[in-house]
């Protein structure tokens, strides 16, 4: 009786160990990386964007906000594509916000008119 007992909390064990290695590359991806992203509005001392459709960061907000006092200044204007590298988590605000290291634009807006 003691081995059937043992053996009915093997698949047990099985699922908890899938879902805390689930839950670690969940909170991996959430640990910095980078987003490339439409400018939408530019602040005085930040920006905020709209990560493109597929970036994993979209599963997240639709808006992110980041601050670029400390970066090195960037000719950026609304509608450019940029590249946004950050370090830390996601923070759940609105717009959602990161700790950007750098910046860098990708595509300019194509100007009308």
């Amino acid at each position: 009786m003691r081995d059937k007992r043992r053996y009915g909390l093997l698949p047990l064990l099985v699922l908890m160990a899938a879902l805390f290695s689930g839950c670690a590359a969940e909170a991996a991806q959430q640990q910095g990386g980078s987003f490339r992203a439409v400018v939408l509005e530019l602040l005085d001392d930040g920006v905020v964007v709209e990560p493109l459709d597929g970036e994993t960061i979209r599963k997240s907000a639709d808006r992110v906000a980041f601050r670029t006092d400390h970066l090195p200044p960037l000719e950026a204007g609304v509608g450019d594509e940029v590249l946004v590298r950050y370090d830390g988590e996601v923070r759940e605000t609105y717009p959602a916000g990161v700790d950007a290291v750098s910046w860098e634009i990708t595509e300019r807006a194509v100007a009308l008119g």
